[in-house]
């Protein structure tokens, strides 16, 4: 588990880097944390309930897994695509307590790509019309909303 783990945050690293990130910098991604365990099947698209967060989300198949992200004061948001093809977020503060999902719109027609440049979290993704799209989470927790790339 120690391995994979490892290997999923060097991935991640290497992801951010290449999008002009510094890992690290914003906070830490993680594949798993805080329980949060899902296995979606590479090959196929299921609706599935993340443990922590609920759902319904996209899981596997052209969806990929669910992006998540622990910023410095502690915070862990999880990011996936819902039933309705938009990105939704939810977040686990350090005190335990926890949103509600939070749409964050979109058409995908991908799973989410995630990785930062500085302090900015930056999402990519495929929609529907087959153009590459982007979304920025700025440092003030603003959003740019979605633009094409």
């Amino acid at each position: 588990m120690k391995r994979i783990k490892k290997a999923a945050a060097t991935a991640v690293a290497v992801m951010a880097l290449a999008m002009g990130g510094a890992a690290g910098t914003a906070g830490t991604a993680h594949a798993r944390s805080t329980g949060e365990t899902l296995q979606c099947d590479y090959h196929n698209t299921e609706i599935r309930f993340l443990p922590t967060f609920g759902g319904p989300i996209k899981c596997g198949g052209k969806y990929t897994q669910p992006r998540y992200f622990t910023f410095h004061d502690g915070t862990f948001q999880v990011f996936a695509v819902g039933t309705d093809n938009a990105m939704w977020t939810r977040w686990l503060l350090p005190d335990g307590s926890i949103s509600t999902w939070r749409s964050l719109g979109g058409v995908l027609d991908s799973g989410i790509r995630m990785g930062w440049h500085g302090e900015e979290l930056i999402f990519d993704a495929v929609g529907t019309d087959g153009n590459w799209w982007r979304q920025i989470r700025y440092t003030s927790g603003a959003w740019s909303g979605w633009f094409k790339s």
